[in-house]
């Protein structure tokens, strides 16, 4: 295998909701020979990176520290966006504040590494089983620099994604990615969270992208191979987890049959 480190990060109070049992289950299940890096804008209880040590992540903040930028916006056509539904109130497809922390936390880690395999997985994300060495090798071969949940039309589901720091396209992506933040274009696009970024940027560069194969775009997580090691808690499935009615693979996987 590749030398592989997986990211994530939480914030104080997602490290008591989500991030503790993140990071026990990983230790449990993840192979001894891949690192894990833990990003957070808060002091957390256990050894971690703060997104401080990102200058791109602090001045971006600094200078997004508003409703517009957390997603309490009203867009109207005639401001030159593509027409659609004005969003009123919270609308997480433009709380560009809340998602450029995972990107610079994934810049920051892949400046750590330089080389290998980087694999950004949520905090939110409980690993049941042990998860083999060739299945990270197979889901980002060495032809690809980066691997995601892609589901066509709609936006890919970048709660795992993985980068291939060898590739020549791994690095520049990345670092392509969060300039896009850093230099405010994000506020140029038509949505402005990471997944619909990483998208729009992917296709733009022609970037080599694998697809993870997945059986439902609903949550094709779970209904991935990753959903035979592990379940993505998103959204309101944090406190009981997926219900297995949303499974449509995978129903033969001891975890599920409960």
């Amino acid at each position: 295998m590749s030398d592989v480190s997986v990211v994530t990060s939480c914030s104080a109070q997602g490290w008591v909701e989500y991030g503790e049992t993140f990071v026990r289950s990983f230790q449990q299940h993840w192979p001894a020979d891949v690192h894990l890096y833990l990003i957070s804008e808060d002091r957390l209880p256990v050894p971690h990176i703060a997104l401080q040590e990102s200058a791109a992540a602090v001045d971006f903040l600094e200078r997004n520290d508003t409703q517009r930028a957390k997603g309490r916006v009203r867009l109207h056509s005639d401001a030159g966006w593509t027409p659609k539904k004005a969003a009123e109130g919270y609308n997480f497809r433009y709380d560009a504040f809340r998602f450029a922390k995972k990107v610079f936390a994934i810049e920051l880690a892949a400046n750590r590494m330089r080389a290998g395999k980087l694999f950004w997985a949520d905090g939110d994300i409980e690993t049941f089983a042990d998860v083999p060495e060739s299945l990270l090798d197979a889901l980002l071969p060495d032809a690809a620099a980066l691997c995601c949940l892609d589901r066509g039309t709609y936006h890919s589901e970048c709660g795992f994604v993985g980068y291939n720091l060898d590739h020549p396209q791994g690095l520049e992506f990345i670092r392509a990615f969060s300039a896009l933040y850093s230099g405010g274009d994000v506020f140029r696009l038509q949505e402005w969270h990471d997944s619909w970024v990483f998208d729009w940027l992917r296709r733009e560069l022609h970037t080599e992208t694998k697809p993870i194969t997945h059986h439902s775009r609903h949550h094709p997580f779970v209904n991935s191979v990753l959903g035979r090691y592990m379940d993505h808690k998103k959204g309101a499935r944090k406190e009981n987890g997926t219900p297995t009615r949303e499974l449509v693979v995978n129903k033969d996987v001891g975890h599920w049959r409960r």
